[in-house]
């Protein structure tokens, strides 16, 4: 089933991206998880959304913007870095 798919993402330092220094490599190893990525990657595309400015926005050793949220599910929410992404948090059941 797509829903249950995870796409792991490993960008070890060094490797060059797109970044506001793009002649600067990357300080540090960064690791990402997409969950049903398929399906959040043909979202991405039907609103513009490239794949190495999104990866670039939520990876990394970037503080996120935390925010208060009384969801019934007791997650928590954040919002990317720059202000683009938000972020839901995830726990196993």
């Amino acid at each position: 089933m797509e829903c249950s798919k995870i796409q792991k993402f490993l960008f070890p330092a060094g490797q060059h991206c797109i970044t506001a220094q793009p002649n600067k490599p990357l300080p540090y190893d960064y690791k990402f998880k997409a969950y049903a990525p398929r399906i959040f990657s043909k979202i991405r595309q039907a609103f513009g959304v490239s794949k190495q400015p999104f990866l670039h926005s939520i990876c990394g050793k970037f503080n996120f913007i935390e925010f208060m949220s009384n969801a019934k599910s007791g997650q928590f929410f954040f919002y990317s870095h720059d202000g683009q992404y938000m972020i839901k948090t995830q726990t196993y059941e």
